[in-house]
Formats: C-alpha cells, structure tokens, sequence
C-alpha cells in the first residue's frame, strides 16, 4: 500500500511540473518571439524562439515538413510523437512554437518544440 502510493505521489508530482516545460518570462526585457517566416529566412539567428501560423504544405521526409505562412516558406522538423492525433493536410491550420536551427553549412529550419491546430 504504502509503495503504491508513493508510486502515485511521484507520478502526480511529474505530470503536474512537466505542464510548465515551455513557460517563460514574458514581461519587460524579454525577447519577442519571431513571428513571420520571412523575417527568420532575411535574418536566420541560431537559437531564436519563434511561434509561426500557416500551413504545413508538403512533408519531405519522416520528420521534416515544408511550413508557410502564407508569404514565405521554411522547412521545419517534427518529432512524430510532438504531432496531433488527428489528420492533418496542406489546408489545415496550425500554430507552430520553436527554435530556429542555422548553421554556416546546414539549411535553416524550425525544431518544432509545440504544434496544435487552430
């Protein structure tokens, strides 16, 4: 009894903390996410949080998707496990929070941190 119930105590604590992983300071001094594919393409900065809504257009393998804004596009990675469990397609709506990945030699995308559809 007393092993099952600190088993769901640990279990409890977990699940209620991990529901902040992706919370941060926002106020005065903060860095404002980048908003606009356009503006991370002109400008690609590695590490730079971003929260983009468009459409994924086209998946070009297992993880990495084409993502447009409706103005510019950018290629975007999306661990499986990170994606809806429902079907989605080029016409369907979706917010994408993440950081961008550029390198002197790699093409520059989105490591998709959160999606959900709107």
């Amino acid at each position: 009894m007393n092993k099952t119930l600190t088993a769901f105590l640990a279990a409890s604590t977990i699940a209620l903390t991990t529901g902040n992983a992706f919370a941060e300071y926002t106020g005065p001094g903060s860095t404002p996410k980048i908003s606009d594919v356009a503006s991370i393409n002109k400008n690609p900065i590695d590490d730079t949080q971003v929260e983009l809504t468009g459409y994924l257009t086209k998946k070009i393998d297992k993880e990495t998707y084409l993502f447009s804004d409706g103005k510019d596009s950018i290629q975007v990675e999306i661990d499986s496990e990170d994606l809806p469990h429902v079907s989605i397609n080029e016409k369907t709506q979706v917010k994408i929070s993440g950081e961008v990945e550029a390198g002197s030699f790699e093409t520059t995308e989105i490591e998709v941190e959160k999606i959900s559809i709107i």
